[in-house]
């Protein structure tokens, strides 16, 4: 912090040139010693030690795109993991109960989906997905039968009350990677 000097109202103003000077000094350098950490040019902060926050937002087109605060951490963006991901705690997918029609192409807001057997009688298209999404499928209410013209190599698939069918994308196609009481026909 600046160190600066209190001219008092004794002091003439011609005296107290040199004080004004060194005070103005002793100001700019600190302005300089803030803006190599906070660029307002390039609108940046450059720190080589922490940051302390009670919140930090990173906004962006007026919506918070990433928050930070004591109890939790909200994300709006995608991400990209470059190297391990580690969790030391539960991972817990999202749900959609009661689902009673299948979501459009790309549009999977969940990865598990329980389906409303009632609701989706005929057969039932699962529509493309993005490259590596998985999800789970639950009939509940009774089976639901599932199009497997986008499922590679399957004929039939029938997923019976109560039974899961986990499926990934991958170019065009859903791959099955794990099924529990269902009927599926190769």
């Amino acid at each position: 912090m600046a160190s600066i000097t209190t001219i008092l109202a004794t002091d003439s103003l011609a005296s107290s040139r040199i004080v004004l000077n060194d005070n103005f000094n002793a100001l700019n350098n600190e302005l300089t010693d803030v803006t190599s950490l906070l660029d307002p040019d390039n609108e940046t902060v450059t720190l080589s030690g922490a940051g302390q926050f009670g919140t930090m937002s990173v906004v962006s087109g007026g919506s918070n795109r990433f928050v930070v605060n004591a109890s939790d951490i909200v994300s709006s963006l995608p991400h990209t993991m470059e190297d391990e991901l580690i969790l030391e705690e539960a991972l817990r997918h999202s749900i959609i109960s009661g689902a009673t029609s299948m979501p459009a192409a790309n549009s999977y807001a969940a990865t598990t989906y329980v389906l409303d057997a009632t609701a989706l009688a005929g057969t039932n298209v699962v529509a493309a997905g993005d490259a590596g999404q998985e999800i789970t499928l639950i009939a509940d209410g009774g089976s639901v039968v599932i199009d497997p013209a986008n499922i590679a190599g399957a004929t039939a698939v029938e997923i019976n009350d109560n039974g899961t069918l986990t499926l990934r994308f991958h170019n065009t196609m859903w791959y099955i990677i794990s099924d529990v009481n269902c009927t599926i026909t190769f």
